[in-house]
């Protein structure tokens, strides 16, 4: 890899600095999942004059274990949306 042995590794910025993972409990049963599917989600956008833009970039290596990754873009809303 190039590095120096025993050299203090770069893991770049905080991605959420105020995170304390000390708040997160464990319980037995799974959190009840809200009653909205994607397409809600996307009227929901879409009436508030925005739109999504979702772009798939998942690597071949990921893709074959199962994993999807991609971009999402929220383009802004109008103020004189309803």
């Amino acid at each position: 890899m190039g590095g120096e042995l025993g050299a203090d590794v770069d893991t770049g910025d905080d991605l959420v600095a105020d995170f304390d993972p000390a708040v997160l409990t464990v319980t037995g049963t799974p959190a009840e999942a809200p009653d909205v599917t994607f397409d809600d989600l996307l009227d929901g956008v879409r009436a508030a004059g925005g739109d999504v833009l979702l772009v798939p970039t998942t690597p071949a290596d990921l893709l074959a274990g199962g994993v999807h990754t991609a971009r999402v873009v929220l383009t802004g809303g109008s103020p004189d949306a309803a």
